[in-house]
């Protein structure tokens, strides 16, 4: 977190994808994950990111040149961000899905898994995750479970 107390960060609060897009592409800088897949003048084309302060529009079209949000199932840029809208568990394993292991486990539209499916999966495997039930994967994403993931992660790598 960039706050200064614990109690600021909020670490029982809702996750919002503004926010989401911030604390992925911090992680992103610490795992050294650079590479740019798509291109700024392709992720700003959003209908509704308009608004947003330059710092979460800079985080939101750094997520999307990552290929890590802002992206159909399939991994292709979606028409609208939903900077807004509350992060489930389901969205938050693909973007770290996507952080870890690229476009790897994106499913076409009509290939009948359910669009996160292999992103659980592979966390899973790899013991990232440890709840995946049906309704753990509906519930909001807490900001302090996903700094539970990260830190899972950088423990594997290191």
């Amino acid at each position: 977190t960039t706050m200064d107390s614990l109690q600021e960060a909020i670490p029982y609060g809702d996750l919002y994808r503004k926010d989401l897009a911030k604390m992925i592409s911090e992680f992103a800088n610490i795992l050294k994950k650079d590479t740019k897949i798509y291109r700024s003048d392709q992720c700003g084309q959003y209908s509704d990111i308009a608004g947003q302060t330059d710092e979460m529009y800079n985080y939101i079209i750094q997520s999307c040149k990552l290929g890590l949000m802002g992206l159909k199932q399939d991994g292709t840029i979606d028409t609208s961000f939903k900077p807004e809208a509350k992060v489930t568990r389901s969205q938050f394993v693909a973007v770290l899905s996507r952080l870890l292991y690229g476009s790897q486990y994106n499913i076409s539209i009509d290939s009948g898994y359910k669009w996160y499916e292999w992103h659980v999966n592979a966390l899973k495997k790899n013991k990232i995750i440890t709840k995946v039930d049906q309704a753990t994967l509906n519930n909001r994403e807490a900001r302090m479970y996903v700094w539970v993931m990260f830190e899972r992660v950088y423990k594997t790598i290191q």
